[in-house]
């Protein structure tokens, strides 16, 4: 990001942060300014710079082999990134030295990269990828929150993007290992700063002090509060400021500086591949001796396979409203035995290349009332249902991959199913139809997956969450809030909307939702909906060649 300051500021800066070099670039005028700061064990030498970049060799005195580190960042008028993109390309080292690019692009990879505002065009982010491609550069990913900017609106317009991260070549993830990229948490900057964390293979993992850490779950509902946090942490960093001045005296004056880093989350190191190094219990203690994770492990798992011990009379009222659907003569039919005619009938009925399912689903655009889709997360689905009996040595749980799990999760469902549907009969909720005087649905099922359907309104939704709990009490399912979300017509009334979400707690479905890999909402642009397909390929294709 940018620093918005002089070199001579970002000199006197280093001393603050405990570092002991700096090598910075002037800032022009209320933007731009870059800055690389290094510790004495380090030895580090400018190869060139500009406005835009700082390029220099890395020699840490652990690790002989020296790196080229690049400093960079992009051009922000989209009309002159192609310029930006060139100059990045003319930074490129031989292709045996390790290279290593990070800061501020101004672009996002993939359409995912951004929620809210317009759609990013193609034709940029292709281009992007196109650089790091001939750069042969690839991203190292992130840890904790993907965006690292965001307008700070709070409202309809709210933006956030990925726009910084770090890329690195092949012969430099050669000689490192344990690397990982980590966003922390922005005092007042509308970019969040990135620590990345590595280490070679012939060093020894170092322990560094554990600091506090802040997490900020920023979105357009919360950003008001957001802002009010870092205005009062503002606030207390600026009076301890003032306590370690009055202990300092004039050194203090002298080579302090606003900035602080104090409440910038440590990141730890990321897992390898397979590896379980650490663990967080349900008590928020993170363990990392072999026999605590294996304790923890097993003291998650026994809570998860122990029974709630649900009452009969709770069971019963799940089940009071669930009609037979198997008919005594159905169920001959059904027990009979099959012949080869049968069976050649069925498979030859069956379309070649088609799949029964639903064509498409609208919701009421038009009228004073809007209609609300709540897609459902269950926590630990199968492993949370109900079964008892001296057959299973778990008190529930059902075996994922057994072919027969399914059809019982099934049946458990149907408790819920013939809940909702006896709520609809009484008026309580109303569900949508497809088209006027259509058939009216209020609920979608899939294995452990349902969306629920009803009008946008506070008391309904009251409703549903009466029978969510009664079916969560009966067979020992718990709704995961944080993951289930949203989706409204767009005739809903803001209250209504804002009610609603901040009675249930969940989310608001966007665009970037994924059910099996495809988005839960297409548009009316193909192009932007399934791009993410392509972009998946992509992502594939050049994990494989770097």
């Amino acid at each position: 990001m940018e620093t918005k300051l002089s070199a001579d500021k970002c000199s006197r800066l280093k001393w603050r942060l405990g570092y002991d070099g700096c090598f910075a670039v002037d800032a022009r005028g209320r933007s731009g300014g870059l800055a690389l700061l290094w510790r004495a064990e380090n030895q580090v030498d400018v190869l060139n710079y500009s406005d835009r970049h700082i390029s220099a060799w890395i020699r840490d005195v652990d690790f002989p082999s020296k790196w080229l580190l690049a400093r960079f960042y992009g051009e922000l008028d989209v009309a002159r990134r192609t310029e930006a993109w060139e100059f990045l390309e003319s930074l490129k080292p031989d292709f045996q030295r390790a290279w290593c690019v990070l800061g501020d692009f101004n672009e996002i990879l993939f359409s995912n990269e951004k929620r809210g505002g317009k759609p990013r065009r193609e034709a940029q982010m292709v281009r992007f990828r196109e650089v790091l491609e001939d750069c042969h550069l690839h991203d190292l990913g992130f840890k904790e929150d993907m965006f690292t900017w965001s307008n700070k609106h709070g409202d309809g317009t709210y933006t956030k993007e990925r726009l910084d991260r770090v890329t690195t070549n092949p012969i430099w993830t050669s000689m490192f290992q344990d690397y990982g990229v980590e966003v922390l948490v922005a005092r007042s900057s509308d970019h969040k700063p990135l620590l990345m964390k590595f280490r070679g293979k012939e060093e020894e993992t170092r322990r560094g002090r554990n600091l506090f850490k802040y997490e900020e779950a920023e979105d357009e509902y919360n950003i008001k509060e957001v802002k009010e946090i870092q205005l009062r942490l503002g606030v207390l960093l600026e009076q301890e400021n003032i306590t370690w001045k009055q202990r300092a005296k004039r050194h203090w004056y002298k080579e302090g500086d606003m900035y602080t880093r104090y409440f910038h989350a440590c990141a730890t190191e990321r897992k390898k591949k397979n590896t379980i190094k650490r663990v967080k219990g349900e008590d928020d203690v993170v363990r990392t001796d072999v026999a605590e994770i294996a304790g923890a492990f097993q003291s998650f798992f026994t809570k998860v396979y122990t029974s709630s011990d649900p009452s009969l009379e709770i069971i019963e009222r799940c089940l009071e409203n669930v009609e037979p659907r198997v008919l005594a003569e159905m169920n001959l039919q059904l027990d009979s035995v099959f012949t080869r005619t049968e069976v050649d009938e069925a498979i030859k009925q069956m379309g070649p290349l088609k799949s029964p399912r639903p064509d498409g689903f609208t919701t009421r655009k038009k009228g004073k009332v809007g209609s609300l889709a709540l897609k459902l997360d269950m926590s630990k689905a199968y492993d949370r249902v109900e079964c008892g009996g001296e057959i299973f040595c778990p008190k529930r749980g059902l075996r994922q991959g057994d072919p027969l799990s399914p059809y019982l999760f099934i049946l458990c469902a149907e408790g819920l199913s013939s809940l909702i549907n006896a709520a609809e009969k009484k008026g309580d909720i109303k569900g949508v139809s497809v088209r006027r005087g259509g058939t009216s649905i209020n609920h979608l099922m899939f294995a452990d997956d349902c969306i629920l359907f009803c009008r946008a309104k506070v008391s309904e939704w009251k409703k549903i969450h009466e029978l969510l709990q009664l079916y969560e009490a009966g067979s020992g399912q718990m709704l995961n809030k944080q993951k289930s979300s949203f989706f409204f017509s767009s005739n809903t009334r803001a209250n209504e909307k804002k009610d609603i979400i901040q009675e249930a707690g969940g989310g608001v479905c966007g665009s970037y939702e994924r059910y099996l890999g495809l988005p839960d909402l297409v548009g009316r642009s193909k192009v932007n909906t399934f791009r993410s397909i392509k972009e998946r390929i992509w992502q594939k294709i050049h994990t494989k060649i770097t």
